[in-house]
């Protein structure tokens, strides 16, 4: 038994000895990411996130920032002034994480002995790069390009950016457009790539920011031919292997802005919750894997192709956020320790934790208490469905064919006052003959003949579409999303109420819009009437004082906050437009309240699924919208 022993510490030891730099460096990057990620989950998000909301709550005197106004509200010397603080701690958290965790692998690499206190002094150190000028241009690399490929150099602060499916899927609708997505995203990676060196390169001497990117650009075009091919193939490989495995995940990956104080709760309400948190820490762990293989790759490729100075790593010393930690940790002992002191001399302690167990059971089972949803989740269908043509009188039929609550159709105002059925301003997607809706009558808009999805149809005006929604099932509605022009939102609504009341046919229609302004007076003359707003971009929390039924968000904008507080406040949510069948079920078991995407019979089957394998309690159990 013994000889077993020495045997097993013999070849401990000599593995140690042959693999001690790598297996250190190993032990060092986890320790890191780990500590680092907790950090900005734990302290730096919610920092951000109260900033924000402070700014929102004190200066634009609203509790949330919905669409446009997000962008005019930081119009002033305040709002840039938060933007540039955020900003600038944004970019320091990144670059300094990146800078370490090259720094651990150049040493490992090198076979160079460190103390991760000397490391990070020596990372912290060479911030002093962002001084330069060309650094203004620093934000759009770290947290524009880096975290919008995601495949190499990723950090904690900002893991992925994704464009809105609704830009893409938009541009996606015509071939120009398809071919400006592709050439988008195939310069992001080519560029991508070409800055692979920047990095590393920011730890010379004379290095700028501007002067690390030329060199990279320079060095990777000067690589023989035989090494380009090796990178390029390196830089595709980790792409779709990427791919790859986030479609092997058992669940979709939860967002940063998941990590919030609702976080127990869904952790203690949903197995799908859990799952997501299970498949979201692999994700993070395959990011870190790749992003270590990259940073391997690149530093012996630079050896090969452009050798740099070695790294000159600064004597052990404290920095600031050191100091600080040491002092926090010392008042956190030290306070604890007096606590303690003080509560073992309290005379009536017994009865003080009789109190507080209680009291402390109580406080849980009400943070875990969740509100039940308004109604079971829609089906809704985008412009119609999939299988006819977008607005058209033969796609509302087809989504009440395959089981669709309601179809959402878009409207306009013609240059006569009428209401047509139609999403962009002018006929020119759709259409050889380009007619701006808002410049010319309904009869000459129905002499243009469209074309989508292989088959050729007219404008239909309102009165149209609901006549042949009046003909489908009865438990089968509209969704009129109003789309007013300049100064046109009271006329648009005046115009829409007549049409139906005319129809009669308010028990099977309810309604949206972007313009905050059509939907304020469209509740002020209806307030029986189910009016939503529709929002593609939010900040803040959710305003108590929003005078709406429901809130259809976009796909991006998603995450437990937001739905949490739209169900404290008794508003469902309609997510659009959700065409990936594997976010469906994940987005109903989060607590929407409706799909909004163009294929009716994939959001059907999900919503059945949902409704067979989930229970949930509603406050509405009838047909049509809650009145």
């Amino acid at each position: 038994m013994n000889q077993w022993k020495e045997t097993i510490d013999r070849k401990g030891q000599a593995l140690w000895q042959k693999h001690h730099h790598e297996l250190r460096w190993l032990c060092n990057v986890l320790r890191f990411e780990l500590i680092y990620r907790l950090l900005m989950i734990l302290a730096v998000h919610p920092l951000t996130n109260a900033l924000l909301n402070y700014y929102i709550n004190n200066v634009s005197y609203q509790s949330s920032l919905t669409n446009f106004t997000m962008f005019s509200a930081f119009l002033t010397p305040w709002g840039i002034l938060v933007l540039i603080v955020i900003l600038f701690f944004a970019l320091l958290f990144i670059v300094f994480e990146l800078l370490t965790l090259y720094a651990m692998t150049w040493c490992m690499l090198h076979k160079r002995e460190y103390t991760t206190a000397s490391l990070y002094a020596t990372a912290f150190h060479q911030l002093k790069v962002l001084r330069h000028p060309s650094s203004l241009l620093a934000p759009i690399y770290f947290m524009g390009l880096l975290p919008l490929t995601h495949i190499g150099y990723v950090s904690s602060y900002l893991t992925t950016v994704q464009i809105p499916a609704f830009i893409t899927s938009e541009l996606s609708l015509t071939l120009p457009g398809k071919l400006l997505v592709l050439l988008f995203f195939g310069a992001i990676f080519l560029l991508y790539a070409l800055l692979s060196f920047a990095i590393p390169l920011l730890f010379q001497e004379t290095a700028s920011f501007w002067s690390a990117c030329r060199d990279s650009v320079r060095s990777i075009m000067q690589m023989p031919r035989r090494q380009k091919w090796i990178f390029a193939l390196v830089v595709l490989g980790c792409f779709l292997l990427h791919a790859f495995f986030l479609r092997q995940l058992p669940a979709p990956v939860l967002k940063n802005s998941d990590f919030n104080i609702y976080l127990i709760r869904y952790f203690f309400h949903s197995h799908h919750f859990r799952l997501q948190l299970a498949s979201t820490i692999l994700y993070w762990c395959f990011l870190l894997a790749l992003s270590m293989f990259y940073f391997i790759f690149i530093l012996r490729l630079m050896d090969k192709v452009c050798p740099v100075s070695p790294l000159s790593l600064r004597p052990q010393e404290t920095f600031f956020a050191q100091r600080l930690s040491a002092r926090m940790k010392q008042g956190a002992r030290t306070l604890g320790t007096r606590l303690l002191q003080r509560f073992l001399t309290f005379e009536h302690r017994r009865t003080l934790i009789l109190l507080l167990c209680p009291l402390m059971v109580i406080v849980m089972m009400i943070y875990l208490d969740q509100q039940p949803l308004l109604h079971r989740p829609w089906v809704i269908g985008h412009r119609g469905d999939s299988h006819a043509p977008e607005n058209s009188l033969a796609g509302i039929q087809s989504a009440a064919a395959h089981g669709a609550d309601y179809a959402e159709i878009d409207i306009q105002l013609t240059a006569d006052g009428e209401l047509v059925v139609f999403h962009d301003s002018s006929t020119g997607r759709l259409s050889d003959t380009s007619l701006t809706i808002g410049d010319h009558t309904l009869q000459e808009l129905q002499q243009i003949e469209l074309s989508d999805r292989g088959q050729r149809y007219t404008m239909p005006s309102l009165q149209e579409a609901i006549s042949t929604a009046r003909q489908c099932d009865d438990d089968f509605g509209l969704l009129i999303e109003l789309k007013p022009g300049e100064g046109e939102a009271i006329e648009m609504v005046d115009a829409l109420v007549t049409a139906i009341e005319d129809s009669r046919f308010e028990d099977r229609v309810i309604f949206m819009s972007m313009d905050y302004e059509a939907i304020t007076y469209l509740q002020h003359l209806r307030p029986q009437w189910w009016i939503g707003y529709c929002i593609f971009g939010s900040l803040g929390k959710i305003d108590q004082n929003l005078n709406v039924d429901f809130l259809a968000i976009e796909e991006s904008q998603v995450n437990t906050r937001f739905l949490e507080q739209a169900r404290n406040n008794v508003i469902p949510v309609y997510i659009w437009t959700v065409n990936d069948t594997y976010s469906m079920l994940s987005y109903l078991r989060m607590g929407v309240s409706g799909i909004i995407g163009d294929n009716v019979e994939d959001i059907r089957s999900s919503v059945d699924a949902y409704l067979y394998y989930d229970e949930e309690d509603y406050l509405y159990e009838g047909t049509g919208y809650p009145h």
